[in-house]
């Protein structure tokens, strides 16, 4: 099974800044080496494997606290997973017993 983790360019390279500035020698140097190297490597990648298109789901991470999974049609997991997402109970146990 294959995931390939989205996001768009902006919230990715956004991102990256917060997270290498610091250590990239600050946020100008940050962005041209995000523009100058990552960006076009990443987009290369895409061009030439297009792991959007051989994933068997693809996992969209813009919004952290709200990602999204999709499944490929013609996946491997496309016919054959029934997923189920986990509601939170009312209550725990632990409060259900001491109530």
């Amino acid at each position: 099974m294959t995931i390939y983790v989205a996001a768009t360019d902006e919230i990715a390279t956004a991102r990256g800044m917060a997270r290498d500035a610091g250590r990239l020698g600050g946020a100008a140097a940050t962005r041209e080496l995000y523009a100058q190297r990552y960006r076009p490597a990443i987009d290369l990648y895409e061009r030439l494997c297009g792991p959007q298109l051989h994933a068997d789901a693809i996992f969209n991470n813009d919004d952290l606290a709200h990602p999204r999974l999709t499944l490929r049609p013609g996946g491997r997991l496309a016919e054959n997973c029934h997923i189920k997402v986990a509601q939170r109970p009312e209550s725990s146990a632990a409060e259900r017993l001491s109530g």
